[in-house]
Protein backbone atom coordinates (compact mmCIF):
# COMPACT_ATOMS: atom_id res chain seq x y z
CA UNK A 1 0.00 0.00 0.00
CA UNK A 2 2.77 2.43 0.88
CA UNK A 3 4.74 1.37 -2.09
CA UNK A 4 1.92 2.20 -4.40
CA UNK A 5 1.62 5.65 -2.85
CA UNK A 6 5.32 6.37 -3.39
CA UNK A 7 5.07 5.25 -6.93
CA UNK A 8 2.18 7.67 -7.53
CA UNK A 9 4.17 10.54 -5.98
CA UNK A 10 7.17 9.80 -8.12
CA UNK A 11 4.99 9.65 -11.16
CA UNK A 12 3.41 13.05 -10.33
CA UNK A 13 6.86 14.54 -9.78
CA UNK A 14 7.96 13.31 -13.11
CA UNK A 15 4.86 14.76 -14.74
CA UNK A 16 5.41 18.11 -13.06
CA UNK A 17 9.04 18.15 -14.03
CA UNK A 18 8.08 17.51 -17.57
CA UNK A 19 5.84 20.60 -17.50
CA UNK A 20 8.72 22.90 -16.51
CA UNK A 21 11.34 24.30 -18.78
CA UNK A 22 14.94 23.27 -18.33
CA UNK A 23 15.85 26.67 -16.82
CA UNK A 24 12.99 26.51 -14.39
CA UNK A 25 13.86 22.94 -13.44
CA UNK A 26 17.47 23.85 -12.82
CA UNK A 27 16.43 26.84 -10.77
CA UNK A 28 14.18 24.71 -8.59
CA UNK A 29 16.75 22.03 -8.01
CA UNK A 30 19.58 24.52 -7.48
CA UNK A 31 20.78 23.95 -3.88
CA UNK A 32 22.24 27.45 -3.69
CA UNK A 33 18.88 29.13 -4.02
CA UNK A 34 17.22 30.23 -0.79
CA UNK A 35 13.59 29.30 -1.15
CA UNK A 36 12.43 31.56 1.71
CA UNK A 37 14.01 34.67 0.24
CA UNK A 38 12.41 33.97 -3.13
CA UNK A 39 8.96 33.70 -1.60
CA UNK A 40 9.36 36.96 0.35
CA UNK A 41 10.59 38.75 -2.75
CA UNK A 42 7.68 37.42 -4.71
CA UNK A 43 5.14 38.86 -2.31
CA UNK A 44 7.01 42.15 -2.22
CA UNK A 45 6.72 42.35 -5.99
CA UNK A 46 2.96 41.79 -5.76
CA UNK A 47 2.53 44.57 -3.18
CA UNK A 48 4.62 46.94 -5.24
CA UNK A 49 2.52 46.23 -8.35
CA UNK A 50 -0.68 46.82 -6.40
CA UNK A 51 0.57 50.16 -5.09
CA UNK A 52 1.63 51.17 -8.59
CA UNK A 53 -1.79 50.24 -9.87
CA UNK A 54 -3.52 52.23 -7.14
CA UNK A 55 -1.33 55.23 -7.86
CA UNK A 56 -2.04 54.98 -11.55
CA UNK A 57 -5.76 54.62 -10.84
CA UNK A 58 -5.69 57.73 -8.69
CA UNK A 59 -3.77 59.66 -11.33
CA UNK A 60 -6.13 58.45 -14.00
CA UNK A 61 -9.21 59.46 -12.00
CA UNK A 62 -7.72 62.88 -11.23
CA UNK A 63 -6.83 63.48 -14.87
CA UNK A 64 -10.30 62.39 -15.95
CA UNK A 65 -11.93 64.67 -13.35
CA UNK A 66 -9.85 67.64 -14.55
CA UNK A 67 -10.77 66.95 -18.15
CA UNK A 68 -14.44 66.75 -17.20
CA UNK A 69 -14.27 70.08 -15.39
CA UNK A 70 -12.60 71.73 -18.37
CA UNK A 71 -15.20 70.23 -20.68
CA UNK A 72 -18.01 71.57 -18.51
CA UNK A 73 -16.44 75.02 -18.49
CA UNK A 74 -16.02 74.92 -22.23
CA UNK A 75 -19.66 73.93 -22.65
CA UNK A 76 -20.71 76.83 -20.47
CA UNK A 77 -18.41 79.49 -21.93
CA UNK A 78 -17.36 78.46 -25.43
CA UNK A 79 -20.20 76.35 -26.85
CA UNK A 80 -20.41 73.12 -28.87
CA UNK A 81 -17.32 73.76 -31.00
CA UNK A 82 -14.97 73.96 -28.03
CA UNK A 83 -16.70 70.91 -26.52
CA UNK A 84 -15.95 68.90 -29.67
CA UNK A 85 -12.27 69.81 -29.34
CA UNK A 86 -12.34 68.72 -25.71
CA UNK A 87 -13.89 65.37 -26.65
CA UNK A 88 -11.07 64.80 -29.09
CA UNK A 89 -8.52 65.54 -26.37
CA UNK A 90 -10.30 63.14 -24.04
CA UNK A 91 -10.18 60.33 -26.60
CA UNK A 92 -6.44 60.77 -26.93
CA UNK A 93 -5.92 60.94 -23.16
CA UNK A 94 -8.05 57.84 -22.50
CA UNK A 95 -6.30 55.87 -25.25
CA UNK A 96 -2.86 56.83 -23.88
CA UNK A 97 -3.95 55.86 -20.37
CA UNK A 98 -5.28 52.51 -21.59
CA UNK A 99 -2.02 51.64 -23.34
CA UNK A 100 -0.02 52.66 -20.27
CA UNK A 101 -2.19 50.50 -18.06
CA UNK A 102 -1.78 47.47 -20.33
CA UNK A 103 2.02 47.80 -20.26
CA UNK A 104 2.07 48.24 -16.46
CA UNK A 105 0.10 45.03 -15.78
CA UNK A 106 1.66 42.81 -18.51
CA UNK A 107 2.76 39.36 -17.06
CA UNK A 108 6.50 38.83 -16.50
CA UNK A 109 8.39 36.31 -18.64
CA UNK A 110 10.42 35.25 -15.62
CA UNK A 111 8.91 32.32 -13.75
CA UNK A 112 9.72 31.76 -10.11
CA UNK A 113 10.28 28.09 -9.26
CA UNK A 114 9.52 26.66 -5.85
CA UNK A 115 10.25 23.43 -4.15
CA UNK A 116 8.11 20.53 -5.18
CA UNK A 117 7.77 19.58 -1.56
CA UNK A 118 5.88 22.81 -0.91
CA UNK A 119 2.81 22.58 -3.13
CA UNK A 120 1.08 25.42 -1.32
CA UNK A 121 3.69 27.90 -2.47
CA UNK A 122 3.57 26.55 -6.01
CA UNK A 123 0.11 28.05 -6.45
CA UNK A 124 1.04 31.65 -5.61
CA UNK A 125 2.87 32.58 -8.82
CA UNK A 126 0.16 31.12 -10.98
CA UNK A 127 -2.57 32.80 -8.99
CA UNK A 128 -0.79 36.11 -9.09
CA UNK A 129 -0.34 35.90 -12.86
CA UNK A 130 -3.95 34.91 -13.27
CA UNK A 131 -5.15 37.85 -11.20
CA UNK A 132 -2.88 40.13 -13.14
CA UNK A 133 -4.38 38.96 -16.39
CA UNK A 134 -7.92 39.30 -15.05
CA UNK A 135 -7.16 42.75 -13.67
CA UNK A 136 -5.62 43.73 -16.98
CA UNK A 137 -8.72 42.63 -18.85
CA UNK A 138 -10.96 44.37 -16.31
CA UNK A 139 -8.81 47.49 -16.57
CA UNK A 140 -9.08 47.41 -20.33
CA UNK A 141 -12.86 47.00 -20.07
CA UNK A 142 -13.05 49.82 -17.53
CA UNK A 143 -10.93 52.13 -19.72
CA UNK A 144 -13.10 51.44 -22.75
CA UNK A 145 -16.25 51.95 -20.70
CA UNK A 146 -14.93 55.18 -19.23
CA UNK A 147 -13.97 56.42 -22.66
CA UNK A 148 -17.40 55.61 -24.08
CA UNK A 149 -19.30 57.04 -21.11
CA UNK A 150 -17.22 60.23 -21.01
CA UNK A 151 -17.82 60.85 -24.69
CA UNK A 152 -21.49 59.99 -24.34
CA UNK A 153 -21.71 62.27 -21.32
CA UNK A 154 -20.19 65.15 -23.21
CA UNK A 155 -22.57 64.58 -26.09
CA UNK A 156 -25.46 64.45 -23.66
CA UNK A 157 -24.32 67.62 -21.91
CA UNK A 158 -23.96 69.55 -25.19
CA UNK A 159 -26.18 72.60 -25.45
CA UNK A 160 -29.40 71.39 -27.00
CA UNK A 161 -30.71 73.79 -29.62
CA UNK A 162 -34.25 73.08 -28.48
CA UNK A 163 -33.49 74.10 -24.87
CA UNK A 164 -33.31 77.65 -23.68
CA UNK A 165 -29.93 79.11 -22.82
CA UNK A 166 -30.97 79.59 -19.21
CA UNK A 167 -31.83 75.91 -18.63
CA UNK A 168 -28.60 74.75 -20.31
CA UNK A 169 -26.46 77.01 -18.14
CA UNK A 170 -28.26 75.84 -14.98
CA UNK A 171 -27.65 72.18 -15.79
CA UNK A 172 -23.98 72.77 -16.58
CA UNK A 173 -23.59 74.74 -13.37
CA UNK A 174 -25.14 71.87 -11.37
CA UNK A 175 -22.83 69.36 -13.05
CA UNK A 176 -19.79 71.53 -12.34
CA UNK A 177 -20.79 71.74 -8.68
CA UNK A 178 -20.93 67.98 -8.47
CA UNK A 179 -17.51 67.68 -10.08
CA UNK A 180 -16.04 70.03 -7.50
CA UNK A 181 -17.70 68.09 -4.68
CA UNK A 182 -16.37 64.77 -5.96
CA UNK A 183 -19.85 63.66 -6.89
CA UNK A 184 -18.82 61.34 -9.77
CA UNK A 185 -19.97 57.76 -9.66
CA UNK A 186 -17.73 54.75 -9.58
CA UNK A 187 -17.77 54.41 -13.34
CA UNK A 188 -16.19 57.71 -14.33
CA UNK A 189 -18.47 60.47 -15.63
CA UNK A 190 -21.71 58.65 -14.93
CA UNK A 191 -23.50 60.24 -11.93
CA UNK A 192 -24.83 58.06 -9.18
CA UNK A 193 -28.54 57.54 -8.77
CA UNK A 194 -28.52 59.74 -5.69
CA UNK A 195 -26.80 62.58 -7.54
CA UNK A 196 -29.18 62.25 -10.48
CA UNK A 197 -32.18 62.42 -8.17
CA UNK A 198 -30.66 65.38 -6.37
CA UNK A 199 -30.25 67.22 -9.67
CA UNK A 200 -33.83 66.47 -10.62
CA UNK A 201 -35.06 67.68 -7.25
CA UNK A 202 -33.11 70.91 -7.68
CA UNK A 203 -34.64 71.46 -11.10
CA UNK A 204 -38.13 70.76 -9.81
CA UNK A 205 -37.63 73.05 -6.84
CA UNK A 206 -36.25 75.83 -9.04
CA UNK A 207 -39.11 75.38 -11.52
CA UNK A 208 -41.68 75.34 -8.72
CA UNK A 209 -40.24 78.49 -7.13
CA UNK A 210 -40.21 80.27 -10.51
CA UNK A 211 -43.79 79.31 -11.30
CA UNK A 212 -44.97 80.27 -7.82
CA UNK A 213 -43.21 83.63 -8.05
CA UNK A 214 -44.73 84.38 -11.43
CA UNK A 215 -48.21 83.40 -10.23
CA UNK A 216 -47.84 85.54 -7.10
CA UNK A 217 -46.69 88.52 -9.18
CA UNK A 218 -49.61 88.07 -11.57
CA UNK A 219 -52.02 87.87 -8.65
CA UNK A 220 -50.66 91.11 -7.20
CA UNK A 221 -50.82 92.87 -10.58
CA UNK A 222 -54.36 91.67 -11.16
CA UNK A 223 -55.40 92.88 -7.72
CA UNK A 224 -53.83 96.30 -8.23
CA UNK A 225 -55.30 96.56 -11.72
CA UNK A 226 -58.77 95.66 -10.46
CA UNK A 227 -58.54 98.25 -7.69
CA UNK A 228 -57.37 100.97 -10.09
CA UNK A 229 -60.12 100.06 -12.56
CA UNK A 230 -62.81 100.24 -9.87
CA UNK A 231 -61.54 103.57 -8.57
CA UNK A 232 -61.31 105.14 -12.01
CA UNK A 233 -64.66 103.71 -13.07
CA UNK A 234 -66.25 105.10 -9.90
CA UNK A 235 -64.80 108.52 -10.71
CA UNK A 236 -66.09 108.35 -14.27
CA UNK A 237 -62.63 108.04 -15.81
CA UNK A 238 -63.85 105.33 -18.19
CA UNK A 239 -67.06 107.10 -19.12
CA UNK A 240 -65.47 108.15 -22.43
CA UNK A 241 -65.52 104.48 -23.52
CA UNK A 242 -69.29 104.39 -23.16
CA UNK A 243 -69.58 107.78 -24.83
CA UNK A 244 -67.50 106.81 -27.85
CA UNK A 245 -69.65 103.74 -28.60
CA UNK A 246 -73.05 105.14 -27.57
CA UNK A 247 -75.69 105.78 -30.24
CA UNK A 248 -78.11 108.67 -30.23
CA UNK A 249 -81.78 108.09 -29.50
CA UNK A 250 -84.07 108.61 -32.50
CA UNK A 251 -86.53 110.65 -30.42
CA UNK A 252 -88.93 112.30 -29.84
CA UNK A 253 -88.88 110.63 -26.42
CA UNK A 254 -91.52 109.93 -23.80
CA UNK A 255 -92.58 111.08 -20.34
CA UNK A 256 -91.60 114.39 -18.75
CA UNK A 257 -88.32 115.59 -17.23
CA UNK A 258 -87.66 118.93 -15.54
CA UNK A 259 -84.07 119.83 -16.40
CA UNK A 260 -82.16 122.85 -15.10
CA UNK A 261 -79.23 124.57 -16.79
CA UNK A 262 -77.21 126.80 -14.49
CA UNK A 263 -75.31 129.94 -15.35
CA UNK A 264 -71.80 129.25 -16.72
CA UNK A 265 -72.55 125.55 -17.28
CA UNK A 266 -70.46 124.03 -20.06
CA UNK A 267 -71.79 121.68 -22.72
CA UNK A 268 -69.87 118.80 -21.09
CA UNK A 269 -71.39 119.45 -17.67
CA UNK A 270 -74.87 119.73 -19.14
CA UNK A 271 -74.33 116.56 -21.19
CA UNK A 272 -73.28 114.59 -18.12
CA UNK A 273 -76.45 115.51 -16.24
CA UNK A 274 -78.63 114.88 -19.30
CA UNK A 275 -77.13 111.39 -19.66
CA UNK A 276 -77.58 110.71 -15.93
CA UNK A 277 -81.26 111.63 -16.17
CA UNK A 278 -81.61 109.44 -19.33
CA UNK A 279 -82.62 112.39 -21.49
CA UNK A 280 -79.85 111.74 -24.05
CA UNK A 281 -77.95 108.55 -24.86
CA UNK A 282 -74.60 109.88 -23.64
CA UNK A 283 -72.63 112.98 -22.86
CA UNK A 284 -70.67 112.62 -26.10
CA UNK A 285 -73.67 112.68 -28.43
CA UNK A 286 -74.93 115.87 -26.75
CA UNK A 287 -71.55 117.62 -26.94
CA UNK A 288 -71.24 116.61 -30.59
CA UNK A 289 -74.67 118.10 -31.30
CA UNK A 290 -73.71 121.38 -29.59
CA UNK A 291 -70.40 121.61 -31.45
CA UNK A 292 -72.04 120.80 -34.78
CA UNK A 293 -74.20 123.92 -34.52
CA UNK A 294 -71.63 125.99 -32.60
CA UNK A 295 -74.20 126.60 -29.87
CA UNK A 296 -71.95 126.50 -26.80
CA UNK A 297 -72.40 130.23 -26.12
CA UNK A 298 -76.13 130.08 -26.86
CA UNK A 299 -77.06 127.55 -24.18
CA UNK A 300 -79.53 129.29 -21.90
CA UNK A 301 -79.73 128.92 -18.12
CA UNK A 302 -83.13 127.97 -16.79
CA UNK A 303 -85.51 125.10 -16.22
CA UNK A 304 -86.73 123.30 -19.34
CA UNK A 305 -89.43 120.74 -20.06
CA UNK A 306 -87.73 117.72 -21.63
CA UNK A 307 -88.49 114.02 -22.18
CA UNK A 308 -86.71 110.70 -21.69
CA UNK A 309 -84.71 109.32 -24.66
CA UNK A 310 -84.75 112.48 -26.74
CA UNK A 311 -82.62 113.06 -29.80
CA UNK A 312 -79.58 115.21 -28.92
CA UNK A 313 -80.34 117.75 -31.65
CA UNK A 314 -83.86 118.20 -30.28
CA UNK A 315 -82.48 118.85 -26.80
CA UNK A 316 -80.01 121.46 -28.07
CA UNK A 317 -82.78 123.26 -29.98
CA UNK A 318 -84.73 123.64 -26.71
CA UNK A 319 -81.80 124.65 -24.51
CA UNK A 320 -80.72 127.49 -26.79
CA UNK A 321 -84.22 129.02 -26.89
CA UNK A 322 -84.56 131.61 -24.07
CA UNK A 323 -88.33 131.50 -24.45
CA UNK A 324 -88.33 127.86 -23.33
CA UNK A 325 -86.55 128.61 -20.05
CA UNK A 326 -88.61 128.96 -16.91
CA UNK A 327 -88.00 130.54 -13.49
CA UNK A 328 -84.96 132.47 -14.75
CA UNK A 329 -84.30 136.09 -15.57
CA UNK A 330 -83.66 136.76 -19.25
CA UNK A 331 -81.65 139.93 -19.95
CA UNK A 332 -81.71 140.83 -23.65
CA UNK A 333 -80.13 143.66 -25.57
CA UNK A 334 -83.37 145.66 -25.64
CA UNK A 335 -84.04 145.16 -21.93
CA UNK A 336 -84.11 148.31 -19.78
CA UNK A 337 -82.81 148.18 -16.21
CA UNK A 338 -86.20 149.05 -14.69
CA UNK A 339 -87.90 146.31 -16.79
CA UNK A 340 -86.17 143.54 -14.86
CA UNK A 341 -87.72 144.49 -11.53
CA UNK A 342 -91.00 142.71 -12.16
CA UNK A 343 -89.20 139.71 -13.70
CA UNK A 344 -86.90 139.29 -10.71
CA UNK A 345 -89.78 139.43 -8.26
CA UNK A 346 -91.75 136.93 -10.33
CA UNK A 347 -88.84 134.49 -10.47
CA UNK A 348 -87.93 134.85 -6.80
CA UNK A 349 -90.98 135.49 -4.59
CA UNK A 350 -88.69 135.92 -1.58
CA UNK A 351 -87.73 139.38 -2.92
CA UNK A 352 -90.09 142.30 -3.05
CA UNK A 353 -90.41 145.02 -5.66
CA UNK A 354 -89.18 147.59 -3.15
CA UNK A 355 -86.02 145.56 -2.46
CA UNK A 356 -85.15 145.22 -6.14
CA UNK A 357 -85.92 148.89 -6.88
CA UNK A 358 -83.81 150.03 -3.95
CA UNK A 359 -80.91 147.94 -5.23
CA UNK A 360 -81.17 149.60 -8.68
CA UNK A 361 -81.37 153.09 -7.19
CA UNK A 362 -78.46 152.84 -4.77
CA UNK A 363 -76.11 154.26 -7.43
CA UNK A 364 -74.16 151.00 -7.63
CA UNK A 365 -71.82 151.91 -4.80
CA UNK A 366 -68.88 149.56 -4.80
CA UNK A 367 -70.17 147.82 -7.93
CA UNK A 368 -70.35 150.23 -10.89
CA UNK A 369 -67.24 151.99 -12.29
CA UNK A 370 -67.10 155.81 -11.89
CA UNK A 371 -67.80 156.41 -15.60
CA UNK A 372 -71.27 154.82 -15.17
CA UNK A 373 -72.35 157.85 -13.14
CA UNK A 374 -74.32 155.66 -10.71
CA UNK A 375 -76.60 154.14 -13.36
CA UNK A 376 -76.89 150.40 -14.02
CA UNK A 377 -78.28 151.09 -17.50
CA UNK A 378 -76.04 149.60 -20.15
CA UNK A 379 -73.89 147.82 -17.52
CA UNK A 380 -75.98 144.66 -17.12
CA UNK A 381 -74.54 141.89 -19.29
CA UNK A 382 -77.20 140.21 -21.48
CA UNK A 383 -77.81 136.58 -20.54
CA UNK A 384 -79.84 134.30 -18.31
CA UNK A 385 -79.65 134.47 -14.53
CA UNK A 386 -81.17 132.44 -11.71
CA UNK A 387 -82.35 134.82 -8.97
CA UNK A 388 -82.52 131.91 -6.52
CA UNK A 389 -78.74 131.55 -6.80
CA UNK A 390 -78.13 134.88 -5.07
CA UNK A 391 -78.79 135.98 -1.50
CA UNK A 392 -79.93 139.54 -2.32
CA UNK A 393 -80.92 141.58 -5.40
CA UNK A 394 -77.72 143.60 -4.98
CA UNK A 395 -75.69 140.38 -5.27
CA UNK A 396 -77.38 139.50 -8.54
CA UNK A 397 -76.86 143.00 -9.98
CA UNK A 398 -73.20 142.85 -8.98
CA UNK A 399 -72.85 139.54 -10.87
CA UNK A 400 -74.34 141.12 -13.99
CA UNK A 401 -72.00 144.13 -13.82
CA UNK A 402 -69.00 141.87 -13.29
CA UNK A 403 -69.97 139.88 -16.38
CA UNK A 404 -70.39 143.09 -18.39
CA UNK A 405 -66.95 144.42 -17.45
CA UNK A 406 -65.38 141.08 -18.39
CA UNK A 407 -67.10 141.20 -21.79
CA UNK A 408 -65.98 144.79 -22.45
CA UNK A 409 -62.42 143.91 -21.54
CA UNK A 410 -62.55 140.96 -23.95
CA UNK A 411 -63.66 143.33 -26.73
CA UNK A 412 -60.84 145.78 -25.89
CA UNK A 413 -63.30 148.60 -25.24
CA UNK A 414 -61.44 151.67 -23.92
CA UNK A 415 -61.97 152.40 -20.22
CA UNK A 416 -63.16 155.57 -18.53
CA UNK A 417 -65.69 158.01 -20.13
CA UNK A 418 -64.96 156.57 -23.57
CA UNK A 419 -66.35 153.22 -22.44
CA UNK A 420 -69.59 154.88 -21.25
CA UNK A 421 -69.89 156.75 -24.59
CA UNK A 422 -69.48 153.55 -26.61
CA UNK A 423 -72.11 151.80 -24.50
CA UNK A 424 -74.51 154.71 -25.08
CA UNK A 425 -74.04 154.68 -28.87
CA UNK A 426 -74.37 150.89 -28.92
CA UNK A 427 -77.61 151.07 -26.94
CA UNK A 428 -79.09 153.56 -29.44
CA UNK A 429 -78.13 151.24 -32.31
CA UNK A 430 -80.00 148.38 -30.59
CA UNK A 431 -83.01 150.62 -29.91
CA UNK A 432 -83.31 151.73 -33.58
CA UNK A 433 -82.79 148.58 -35.69
CA UNK A 434 -83.21 144.86 -35.14
CA UNK A 435 -81.03 143.65 -38.03
CA UNK A 436 -77.29 143.29 -37.45
CA UNK A 437 -76.58 144.17 -41.11
CA UNK A 438 -77.59 147.77 -40.35
CA UNK A 439 -75.64 148.21 -37.10
CA UNK A 440 -72.60 149.77 -38.76
CA UNK A 441 -74.63 152.23 -40.88
CA UNK A 442 -76.68 153.44 -37.88
CA UNK A 443 -73.40 153.91 -36.00
CA UNK A 444 -72.17 156.05 -38.94
CA UNK A 445 -75.35 158.21 -38.93
CA UNK A 446 -74.87 158.90 -35.19
CA UNK A 447 -71.21 159.76 -35.70
CA UNK A 448 -72.00 162.06 -38.67
CA UNK A 449 -74.77 163.90 -36.78
CA UNK A 450 -72.55 164.37 -33.73
CA UNK A 451 -69.79 165.65 -36.00
CA UNK A 452 -72.18 168.13 -37.66
CA UNK A 453 -73.65 169.20 -34.27
CA UNK A 454 -77.09 167.96 -35.32
CA UNK A 455 -79.67 166.59 -32.85
CA UNK A 456 -79.78 162.79 -33.08
CA UNK A 457 -83.59 162.75 -33.41
CA UNK A 458 -83.81 159.10 -32.39
CA UNK A 459 -87.33 158.15 -31.21
CA UNK A 460 -85.97 155.26 -29.11
CA UNK A 461 -84.09 157.74 -26.93
CA UNK A 462 -87.17 159.95 -26.42
CA UNK A 463 -89.28 156.86 -25.59
CA UNK A 464 -86.74 155.76 -22.97
CA UNK A 465 -86.98 159.19 -21.28
CA UNK A 466 -90.75 158.79 -21.12
CA UNK A 467 -90.61 155.11 -20.05
CA UNK A 468 -92.66 154.09 -23.07
CA UNK A 469 -92.22 152.49 -26.51
CA UNK A 470 -91.53 154.16 -29.85
CA UNK A 471 -95.02 153.59 -31.22
CA UNK A 472 -96.56 155.14 -28.08
CA UNK A 473 -94.90 158.54 -28.37
CA UNK A 474 -97.16 161.56 -28.40
CA UNK A 475 -96.63 165.01 -29.80
CA UNK A 476 -96.27 166.37 -26.27
CA UNK A 477 -93.51 163.89 -25.60
CA UNK A 478 -91.74 164.85 -28.78
CA UNK A 479 -91.78 168.53 -27.86
CA UNK A 480 -91.07 168.20 -24.14
CA UNK A 481 -87.91 170.21 -23.52
CA UNK A 482 -87.69 169.10 -19.89
CA UNK A 483 -86.90 165.55 -20.93
CA UNK A 484 -83.07 165.26 -21.02
CA UNK A 485 -83.53 162.26 -23.36
CA UNK A 486 -85.46 164.31 -25.94
CA UNK A 487 -82.74 164.19 -28.60
CA UNK A 488 -84.90 166.05 -31.07
CA UNK A 489 -84.24 169.12 -28.99
CA UNK A 490 -81.02 168.45 -27.13
CA UNK A 491 -77.81 168.03 -29.15
CA UNK A 492 -75.40 165.25 -28.27
CA UNK A 493 -75.73 161.87 -26.62
CA UNK A 494 -78.32 161.18 -23.93
CA UNK A 495 -77.19 161.12 -20.26
CA UNK A 496 -76.99 157.27 -20.09
CA UNK A 497 -77.38 154.26 -22.31
CA UNK A 498 -81.00 153.26 -22.95
CA UNK A 499 -80.67 149.42 -22.80
CA UNK A 500 -78.13 146.58 -22.48
CA UNK A 501 -76.37 146.36 -25.90
CA UNK A 502 -74.85 143.09 -27.01
CA UNK A 503 -71.34 142.49 -28.34
CA UNK A 504 -72.23 143.04 -32.03
CA UNK A 505 -73.71 146.44 -31.26
CA UNK A 506 -70.65 147.43 -29.21
CA UNK A 507 -68.35 146.42 -32.08
CA UNK A 508 -70.40 148.55 -34.51
CA UNK A 509 -70.21 151.54 -32.14
CA UNK A 510 -66.43 151.31 -32.18
CA UNK A 511 -66.22 150.70 -35.94
CA UNK A 512 -68.89 152.61 -37.93
CA UNK A 513 -69.41 151.71 -41.57
CA UNK A 514 -67.88 154.39 -43.84
CA UNK A 515 -70.50 156.70 -45.39
CA UNK A 516 -72.12 160.17 -45.47
CA UNK A 517 -75.59 159.19 -44.28
CA UNK A 518 -77.36 161.40 -41.78
CA UNK A 519 -80.89 159.96 -42.18
CA UNK A 520 -82.38 156.48 -42.01
CA UNK A 521 -85.90 155.06 -41.84
CA UNK A 522 -87.09 151.53 -41.12
CA UNK A 523 -89.79 151.22 -43.75
CA UNK A 524 -90.96 147.72 -42.74
CA UNK A 525 -91.05 146.74 -39.10
CA UNK A 526 -91.82 143.10 -39.90
CA UNK A 527 -88.74 142.56 -42.04
CA UNK A 528 -86.65 145.30 -40.45
CA UNK A 529 -85.82 146.80 -43.84
CA UNK A 530 -84.03 150.11 -43.28
CA UNK A 531 -83.03 152.74 -45.86
CA UNK A 532 -80.25 155.36 -45.50
CA UNK A 533 -79.66 158.68 -47.19
CA UNK A 534 -77.71 161.91 -46.82
CA UNK A 535 -80.36 164.37 -48.10
CA UNK A 536 -83.61 165.46 -46.54
CA UNK A 537 -85.80 165.04 -49.69
CA UNK A 538 -84.92 161.35 -49.93
CA UNK A 539 -85.49 161.02 -46.22
CA UNK A 540 -89.03 162.37 -46.60
CA UNK A 541 -89.77 159.79 -49.27
CA UNK A 542 -88.58 156.99 -46.99
CA UNK A 543 -90.67 158.44 -44.19
CA UNK A 544 -93.76 158.29 -46.39
CA UNK A 545 -93.08 154.59 -47.09
CA UNK A 546 -92.97 153.91 -43.36
CA UNK A 547 -96.25 155.77 -42.77
CA UNK A 548 -97.90 153.76 -45.52
CA UNK A 549 -96.72 150.50 -43.97
CA UNK A 550 -97.88 151.64 -40.52
CA UNK A 551 -101.33 152.48 -41.94
CA UNK A 552 -101.59 148.96 -43.30
CA UNK A 553 -100.38 147.48 -40.01
CA UNK A 554 -102.15 149.42 -37.28
CA UNK A 555 -101.16 146.83 -34.69
CA UNK A 556 -97.58 146.70 -35.87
Amino acid sequence: MLKSQDNRDNQDGQDNSAALTNDEFDYINDPTVDDDEDVVGFFSDIERLQRMRQDEDSQFEERKRQERVRAARLHKNAGPRAAEQQRRRLREAVEASRLSAQQAVAPSTDTIAVDADQPSTDEFPMKADKDSVVDSESRMWTDSTIQSEMLDGLSTNSVDENLSETVANDELADGFDLLQQGGLGKRGDQLSRYDTQRLRRRKRQRRTITVASVLALLAVLCGVGAWVFCEMNENGSFAWIQDEFAHDYPGPGYGSVQFTVYANDTATEIGERLATQHVVASKRVFVNAVEADNDQSNLQPGTFDLKYHMNAQQVVAILVDPNKAKDLLQVRSDTRAMDIVSQIVADNPAWTTAQVTAALNNKGVGVLPPCANGSYEGWLQPGTYDPKSYKTPADMLAAMVKARIAALDALNVPTGPQREKILTIASIIGGEVNQSQYYGKVSRVIANRLAQNMPLGMDSVIAYGNNTQDNELTEAMLTDTSNPYNDRIHVGLPPTPINQPNSEMIKAAMNPTPGTWVYFVTVNLDTGETKFTDNNAQFQQYKSQYEAWQKNHPNG
